[in-house]
């Protein structure tokens, strides 16, 4: 029955194209009545035309409603994708002079919570009173962004700290300013739109050289290293990059399926970015584990065992430890770090398992590593499972 508009409002672009004004809804109402009952006549002193006016009115509302949510719903969604979230405001800020009982020198560390009148502030610096000084000065922030705390003022007051002086003690040195509101969701959404022709494909953090990596079908892992050069395990290098890429097992790709993603992601760049980019398979850093279990009662140990092992043996496996055991493999580059509380932990999750009763991290010669946890030595490596061998505790 209703007849969409084919054009958009430029005021809410994200609305959907049905009519919400109750005129409309009327007029759409009494079409349809007179479609079924052509000679019906719409007159004010009609019981009939006064229910169509309440009930245009009812379904104004409720359509305004829903195209409010539904255009709140699109806009999150959108900001999330284009990664334009709604501006949340800033807090109004100022500065405090805190005067000291004594010169004896004193710190307050920030956070401290300090009230002007309904106004709820925290110092977001130190309160620092030298020797030889009996006044500091720290600055403060509104707790709530926005633009109804500009312009407070009033004396500070906070809890009592011992070392602050009884008589005037605290002093707001101007007037809070700064606040602004929250973009309210109206406003958001026309800016959204405004601003989505801007968005440009061109990989920009770190995050988007490893998603665009992992949109070549071959590609399953994937993370990226601001200024690394992989081919001479240099950090720190201006203009370069490391893109770390890996099938689902972890395991390296093609030299082709590399060139690849080189050549999209330089093309993706352009020569205005300037970047040197780098597409490498992950090094490998095998790492084995000896513990014991204690076994609960009525399990079969050797079975346990196995399960304990074969649990370690995935969780050092390359993409077990880029899924860091959750299943979800991100864009992040992984934890570098692998450490004997981590085998502790998933040793323990097997069923059967009372407790871990001892656990030894062992490098690629079978050692024990001193201090239970070794650093990946590349920030392109993973491990990979060396020799699992668990026992059952007496």
């Amino acid at each position: 029955m209703s007849t969409i508009d084919p054009t958009w409002d430029p005021d809410e672009p994200l609305a959907l194209p049905v009519p919400t004004d109750p005129d409309e809804i009327r007029e759409e109402l009494v079409t349809a009545i007179r479609q079924r009952v052509p000679d019906w006549a719409d007159v004010d002193t009609s019981i009939l035309t006064h229910v169509l006016a309440a009930i245009a009115e009812v379904a104004g509302e409720a359509r305004q409603a829903m195209q409010d949510r539904v255009a709140d719903e699109l806009a999150e969604l959108l900001g999330e994708l284009f990664r334009n979230p709604p501006n949340e405001g800033t807090q109004a800020s100022g500065s405090i002079t805190v005067t000291a009982a004594d010169a004896l020198g004193h710190t307050e560390p920030a956070g401290l919570t300090v009230w002007i009148g309904d106004v709820e502030l925290v110092t977001t610096t130190d309160i620092v009173v030298t020797p030889g000084n009996t006044t500091g000065t720290a600055q403060v922030s509104a707790v709530e962004p926005g633009a109804q705390a500009n312009g407070a003022t009033g004396t500070p007051e906070i809890d009592p700290l011992d070392w602050i002086a009884s008589d005037t003690p605290i002093v707001l040195d101007a007037p809070l300013s700064g606040g602004t509101d929250p973009e309210d969701p109206a406003t958001y959404r026309v800016r959204l739109i405004e601003e989505a022709p801007t968005v440009t494909r061109r990989p920009i953090l770190p995050e988007d050289f490893a998603i665009r990596a992992r949109s070549h079908p071959a590609v399953f892992i994937a993370w990226a290293i601001t200024g690394y050069d992989a081919s001479t395990n240099t950090p720190d290098v201006p203009l370069t990059g490391t893109v770390v890429v890996a099938d689902e097992d972890g395991r390296p790709l093609s030299w082709q399926v590399e060139q690849d993603v080189l050549a999209d992601l330089t093309g993706a760049t352009g020569a205005l970015l300037n970047l040197d980019i780098h597409v490498v398979p992950p090094t490998y850093t095998e790492l084995g584990a000896t513990g014991t279990v204690r076994v609960r009662d009525g399990w079969d140990a050797a079975d346990v065992c196995q399960a304990v092992e074969d649990r370690l043996t995935m969780v050092l496996s390359p993409a077990g430890w880029v899924a860091g055991w959750y299943g979800e493999l991100g864009v992040q580059a992984p934890d570098r770090r692998v450490h004997v509380n981590e085998l502790i932990a998933q040793a323990d999750q097997v069923e059967g398992v009372e407790h871990v009763a001892t656990m030894t991290l062992l490098d690629d010669q079978g050692d024990p590593i001193v201090g239970g946890y070794v650093d990946l030595s590349r920030p392109d490596g993973l491990p990979e499972p060396g020799t699992i061998t668990i026992t059952a505790a007496s």
